[in-house]
């Protein structure tokens, strides 16, 4: 990323708000936390940046039946998955960065054309001076990120558990639609979209052990996965109902039981937690675990779990990360950036390079107000298709 002239005379190649969020990001999420194996995290495209030309000031979107008109700010949109219709919403809303827990760049790139919609839709976010920054499995190994997040989500306290609003569900929690194909009677479906929201990190949890599962080489603390060993046994169901309330109410999320075996009868005390695509992580647990808790496992990896006793519960791959945005990551980000942006925006006014360019820009970079969102239109590919005999 292109950086400012120690000596603070020189135009800076890049948007001064773009590198200020990533030093906020990555005090959030420090880089080095992420499994550099495989991942690719970081600035993964930066946006050219003309300072002497006008920026672009307003931009048009549709919410719902209405037609809104966005002026340009110095505004960050989180997701999960920068697919076309978010990278449309960064540019209708005038967006700087966006934010993709999921890199949009994964492999190496040997050409970058409109034919591709990933590509193209980098090429549009480019085209209109929009960034994009991938934290990805930073997110998941630091301290306070996903993982933790789904942990006090488990060991809530039960007056929080309390107050929380009410799952819409069985007194189990669990719902058996049985096998396909077992009525012949015509059928009618609801299609139910996981919630986006989840609850904030900000209530007293029971007293646990807890310790990532792969400990990093940087800390103790942090590191991918989560164990929590809960003091005393809790019934299966409650946890579920946890899980439930702590992401924000689903119509469903799919649970393996050991066969045989009813959830109201199972006592969970060891969990092991991870967001994403958790199996090999929880499967290098050095403690045995009652309950597996995580966003998609192979089917095999399910069988053999369930087959030595233990529950795991799949929440859907992206569905398991999108409410830690709402909950967490935007006020944690908006805080480290407001910080940020105030230190920047001094040394940016004072410098000899402000008064020379575009006016406009000069506002905007003055201007002491940032925006932290979470995407509208970020969602799951999958839905839960839930299938009724038709009443009649």
């Amino acid at each position: 990323m292109s950086t400012t002239s120690t000596r603070n005379d020189t135009i800076p190649a890049s948007n001064p708000f773009t590198a200020t969020l990533v030093r906020a990001i990555e005090k959030l999420y420090p880089r080095e936390l992420a499994d550099s194996s495989f991942d690719n995290t970081g600035l993964l495209l930066e946006a050219p940046w003309d300072p002497c030309n006008r920026p672009p000031q307003k931009s048009e979107f549709r919410k719902g039946d209405v037609k809104v008109v966005q002026a340009r700010s110095n505004k960050v949109l989180l997701c999960i998955d920068l697919t076309t219709a978010v990278a449309n919403e960064a540019v209708g809303k005038g967006a700087a960065v966006v934010v993709a827990y999921h890199p949009i760049i994964f492999r190496p790139l040997k050409s970058i054309t409109s034919e591709n919609t990933q590509q193209r839709s980098l090429l549009e976010l480019a085209a209109n001076g929009i960034s994009v920054y991938s934290p990805h499995t930073a997110v998941d190994a630091a301290i306070g990120g996903n993982a933790d997040w789904l942990a006090d989500i488990i060991t809530m306290s039960e007056s929080d558990f309390a107050s929380a609003p009410p799952y819409k569900g069985s007194h189990s929690g669990l719902t058996n639609y049985g096998p396909y194909g077992e009525s012949r009677e015509r059928l009618r479906h609801e299609v139910h979209n996981f919630p986006k929201h989840g609850m904030p990190l900000n209530h007293p949890c029971e007293s646990h052990f807890r310790s990532p599962i792969t400990p990093s080489e940087h800390s103790s603390e942090t590191g991918f996965g989560r164990l929590v060993r809960l003091e005393s046994q809790k019934e299966l169901p409650t946890i579920l109902m946890k899980l439930g309330k702590g992401l924000g109410n689903p119509g469903a999320f799919s649970v393996a039981l050991p066969q045989g075996v009813r959830a109201e009868n199972m006592g969970i005390r060891t969990i092991g937690i991870c967001a994403g695509s958790g199996g090999s992580v929880l499967s290098k647990s050095t403690e045995k675990l009652d309950m597996l808790v995580t966003g998609e496992m192979s089917h095999h990896e399910t069988l053999a779990a369930i087959e030595q006793g233990q529950v795991v519960v799949c929440l859907g791959h992206s569905n398991s990360e999108r409410g830690y945005l709402g909950a967490v990551m935007k006020s944690s980000l908006k805080a480290a950036l407001d910080s940020e942006w105030e230190r920047a925006r001094a040394d940016m006014v004072n410098s000899t390079w402000f008064p020379k360019i575009n006016e406009e820009w000069q506002e905007l970079l003055a201007n002491d107000d940032t925006h932290v969102e979470v995407s509208e239109r970020d969602e799951d590919p999958f839905k839960t298709l839930i299938l009724q005999r038709d009443q009649q």
